[in-house]
């Protein structure tokens, strides 16, 4: 006579709201995770090589007391970037060329990612505007974006504000996806809960997203400007310290 319930799911929801510890140590890694990108940004210069950036985030990670990641850093550089996730090639990166760098450092699974773009010298026209779009787009997440709005919604809060900023056809990816803990091969927690367009769940105090203003251009490259951050109760938190800029190196 025994009853047996469906519980599918029942983890998965729990996951969604990260506890007050859980976010303490997601807060840890986010400084692992700057101080690891902030180094390899450092040295990006005239004859250094992808693969040399890659390096040092990695070194700087484990220095700082991070454990083995589910994947990359990614570096990469110029138009292979439209390539999402590609990685180095062990080439010197030229001046003018885009330079993404993605990383998520890790403690005890637990994962918190950030993208930076950086060029040695200007500028082009095009990689300005189009990070000056990524900016806008993750200004208005973070400045708008609070608990109780649908997940559609929050998605098209960073949506339109890049549309106004004329790169709109360029977003092709959903706004922003979970994080917290996880296993390789990845580092998110996109299965669980996402902030994407027709999704009508609830954005909850607790939840920890990577907000994520990715544009593509054939030609160009990836350009995103992202932000791991945590839901409260009037709004979004990062979890890192790192300027949402273009790095530009002389």
């Amino acid at each position: 006579d025994a009853a047996f319930l469906d519980a599918s799911g029942l983890i998965e929801r729990i996951r969604t709201i990260k506890s007050a510890p859980e976010i303490a140590v997601l807060r840890a890694v986010g400084a692992i995770t700057a101080t690891s990108l902030r180094a390899g940004i450092d040295l990006l210069g005239e004859g250094v090589t992808d693969r040399e950036i890659g390096a040092v985030m990695t070194a700087t990670a484990i220095r700082e007391g991070g454990e083995p990641m589910p994947q990359g850093p990614f570096v990469t550089f110029g138009p292979r970037s439209f390539r999402a996730h590609s990685t180095w090639t062990g080439d010197p990166i030229p001046r003018g060329a885009l330079v993404n760098t993605e990383m998520a450092a890790t403690v005890d699974r637990y994962h918190v990612p950030c993208f930076r773009v950086s060029v040695i010298g200007p500028p082009s026209a095009d990689l300005a505007r189009f990070h000056a779009a990524s900016e806008k787009g993750l200004e208005a997440a973070l400045s708008q974006i609070e608990p109780g709005m649908t997940s559609d919604r929050a998605d098209g809060i960073m949506r339109e504000a890049i549309e106004e900023a004329g790169c709109g056809a360029e977003f092709v990816v959903r706004a922003a996806y979970g994080i917290g803990l996880s296993f390789g091969p990845t580092w998110g927690e996109d299965r669980l809960m996402a902030l994407r367009p027709g999704d009508e769940r609830i954005v909850e105090p607790g939840m920890c997203f990577h907000l994520v203003p990715a544009l593509y251009r054939e030609g160009l490259g990836c350009v995103c400007c992202s932000m791991p951050v945590v839901v409260t109760e009037t709004g979004l938190d990062p979890l890192l310290d790192l300027e949402a800029k273009l790095f530009v190196q002389d």
